[in-house]
């Protein structure tokens, strides 16, 4: 791994959809990681994640992003995890962008409307993109974004650089 991490701490980094969906299930419950939705997540992946948002300042979503973690919620979780979802929303900077423009990126037809996001975001806001999709991580790569994949700063040994 690159000095990324170290370039990006001011600037800010975005953080995708299923490695967000990990912080709001431990946050909630430490001891669902690794079950429905978060199946290839261990716990310490949890502490990973905790330690990589304190790092960054700040820590980008955007409307899509959040609404996909919210979907993929399993429905049996209930009112309490939505409370802390709501306190861990706060936490982040929304970035908008309205759908019409992402659907108008070149992007678009190759990654859809939420990675589209990602991009769109990140090439505004000068931000790192922290993802587990290999293939968004490709595409940022060829469109001259920096990113890293989760299990980049797994192997790395993240420890609050």
């Amino acid at each position: 791994m690159t000095d990324l991490p170290s370039r990006y701490r001011r600037h800010g980094a975005i953080i995708d959809t299923n490695i967000l969906l990990l912080f709001f299930v431990g946050s909630f419950r430490r001891d669902l990681i690794g079950q429905r939705r978060t199946e290839k997540f261990v716990p310490e992946d949890f502490d990973l994640i905790v330690s990589v948002m304190d790092y960054f300042t700040p820590v980008v979503t955007t409307p899509n992003v959040l609404t996909e973690v919210n979907n993929l919620m399993p429905n049996w979780i209930g009112p309490t995890y939505f409370e802390v979802f709501a306190q861990g929303i706060a936490l982040l900077r929304e970035e908008y962008t309205p759908s019409k423009e992402i659907a108008a990126h070149p992007a678009f037809p190759i990654v859809g409307l939420t990675d589209t996001g990602i991009i769109q975001a990140a090439t505004q806001g000068g931000y790192l993109v922290i993802t587990d999709d290999w293939t968004l991580r490709q595409f940022l790569g060829h469109a001259g974004v920096d990113a890293l994949n989760f299990e980049e700063l797994r192997f790395q040994n993240w420890q609050g650089r």
